[in-house]
């Protein structure tokens, strides 16, 4: 099934993995939904996004490891026939020398063979998906697929980044040799051929070993623009809250530390929802090439994009046995590499589902996992999602500016950022109102319609499932060999 499906989730980077600051605060519980009667009315997009931002969280994982692979020789037999009919006696020896680098150049992977001493790296590499925080001490729903890389997704990415740097060191070992015998420098193309040879050498003979994997749930920022400071809370799987990734099934569910987080308000079912055929549908997430463009802030790629459009079919999707199994929402709306494990909301701000996949060569096609689905893994790992008392307040507060009460709201917005420090809405909210600026009602009629950058020390975009993300190579250089490499390693790494 996995064929035929592309996850829209992350942004993956095997030059990175997104450098957080653990931030955990208290624990405690509490019930209920949105206070006014907000539930009751139709939302526009801008009232979904104001309501929806404050607990809609970006994914982080970070998978490291120890990756082996012999050094790399040049095979002296193969080198020698290469260079028989062109090496002649009265050619000096700088020629004969310039000959030899110039075929082996051409074809290097020709002439690589295994070598007797061992080299080791630490390799790392970051993915990054879309999620929700469904409870006030801080459950987490996001796609399975976000977090449970399988065993092929993982030796090609850790792969990927050993070989980039054992590569790196082999070419500037030749530029050193370059320089040295021949006073002369290493084209770019010259240096892109070498590294395409060298990858295809490594990824033959690496071995993994020691893999790890850490998920941490972002879920604002502090500080400065110039200064940011992530706020991110480690988080782990919760037994019983694994779905299966590509599949109807595909849900995760994770815990992390703390009190009071704000929290999104569930559909009871994709039923009680009102979603069919024609519905309004908002979509909240991380796209993975707005987290990993380095001309934006560090504080604006963590504040949650917005697409909209509408369901155009709800369909059943077949377990491995071949039963219809599981609801999924087809839609129009744009969802985007690491928008996966996003919330998607009905025109009332509940959560009927979540951004999942897309169908492979389709465009303007993605589907849903249904909100029928969250709440079977819910109730499997027995987690209950009530509202916060944070989110009750903030909720209260957004209604009071909608209803031009900005004067009421102030006092409540002031309170909440004292409260819980980093959360982007909340401050906005507070900087508007706060400068005397009223803050613009929010239309209650029906939408008219849909500093230093952050690094990853190691890390590249997953390969794709679908219609959105898996995976965008970090290497320039490897891009043309990569589907070759990780056969190759796949295969080295099952023996």
């Amino acid at each position: 099934m996995t064929d035929r499906l592309i996850g829209v989730r992350r942004g993956w980077s095997v030059v990175a993995i997104l450098v957080v600051s653990i931030v955990a605060g208290d624990a405690c519980r509490r019930s209920g939904r949105a206070p006014s009667g907000v539930a009751d009315r139709k939302l526009s997009a801008a009232q979904v996004a104001d309501r929806a931002k404050p607990a809609t969280v970006l994914i982080v994982v970070s998978i490291t490891g120890t990756v082996t692979a012999p050094e790399p020789q040049i095979d002296r037999r193969e080198m020698q026939s290469a260079l028989a009919p062109l090496i002649t006696d009265s050619m000096s020896e700088e020629d004969k020398i310039r000959t030899m680098f110039q075929v082996l150049f051409k074809t290097p992977e020709r002439f690589f063979t295994r070598g007797a001493e061992t080299r080791t790296a630490q390799a790392g590499f970051g993915a990054s998906g879309s999620g929700l925080v469904i409870s006030p001490d801080g459950y987490v729903v996001t796609n399975a697929h976000v977090v449970d890389l399988d065993d092929e997704e993982t030796a090609q990415g850790l792969v990927f980044n050993a070989i980039e740097k054992f590569a790196k060191a082999d070419i500037e070992g030749f530029e050193q040799t370059i320089s040295r015998l021949l006073n002369a420098t290493l084209r770019d193309e010259t240096k892109a051929r070498l590294f395409e040879g060298l990858a295809r050498y490594y990824a033959q003979f690496a071995k993994i070993s020691g893999v790890s994997t850490k998920m941490n749930v972002v879920t604002g920022s502090t500080g400065t623009k110039n200064e940011p400071k992530l706020i991110s809370h480690e988080a782990k799987l919760v037994d019983g809250g694994l779905g299966e990734p590509g599949t109807g099934n595909d849900v995760a569910v994770l815990k992390m530390d703390g009190s009071d987080f704000p929290t999104l308000s569930l559909a009871r079912s994709l039923d009680a929802s009102g979603i069919r055929t024609g519905s309004d549908l908002y979509i909240l997430g991380f796209p993975g090439k707005t987290t990993t463009f380095a001309g934006f802030s560090l504080q604006s790629v963590v504040e949650p994009s917005e697409t909209s459009g509408r369901v155009s079919a709800l369909r059943d999707m077949k377990d491995k046995d071949g039963r219809a199994r599981w609801h999924v929402v087809e839609t129009d709306a744009t969802i985007n590499h690491g928008n996966s494990g996003g919330p998607a909301f009905n025109d009332r701000g509940d959560v009927v589902g979540l951004a999942t996949f897309g169908l492979k060569d389709q465009i303007g096609i993605n589907y849903l996992v249904s909100i029928d689905t969250v709440h079977e893994i819910l109730n499997n790992a027995k987690v209950t999602p009530p509202m916060s008392a944070y989110s009750k307040k903030y909720l209260q507060a957004v209604d009071l500016v909608e209803h031009n009460q900005p004067e009421r709201a102030l006092p409540l917005f002031r309170q909440l950022q004292s409260e819980r420090q980093g959360v982007k809405a909340v401050d906005e909210f507070v900087q508007r109102l706060g400068a005397g600026t009223k803050a613009t009602a929010r239309s209650t009629s029906p939408s008219s319609g849909p500093a230093e950058r952050v690094t990853y020390p190691a890390a590249t975009d997953k390969p794709s499932r679908s219609g959105g993300s898996r995976a965008t190579l970090i290497f320039g250089l490897f891009a043309g060999v990569a589907a070759v490499i990780l056969l190759i390693v796949v295969a080295a790494n099952r023996n």
